[in-house]
């Protein structure tokens, strides 16, 4: 009787055990899932600021050097025409 109530205690202590040890794997699985889950949610969330970042700079050195070469072709096409100007000074001097 006493061998039989130790082994069933035993049986009992072993399945709760076993009862235990699986929801406490399932619970491991879950928070190494949602570990890794918010890792890869965090990376792309910096990917996404980042690619923000580099189009903001890279549209602003655009519009940066735009204004800057249509300065400088303002600037060719007035010297052309200063020097059409001094031809045609020396033009009419020679004349």
């Amino acid at each position: 009787m006493k061998k039989e109530s130790d082994e069933a205690t035993t049986e009992q202590k072993s399945e709760k055990f076993c009862d235990e040890f699986y929801l406490r794997g399932l619970q491991m699985k879950a928070f190494r899932h949602m570990k890794i889950f918010a890792q890869v949610a965090g990376n792309q969330m910096q990917m996404r600021r980042l690619n923000n970042k580099i189009k903001h700079s890279v549209a602003a050195l655009r519009e940066e050097k735009k204004n800057h070469m249509e300065y400088l072709t303002e600037m060719v096409i007035e010297l052309e025409e200063k020097y059409r100007i001094e031809l045609r000074k020396k033009a009419i001097l020679k004349n």
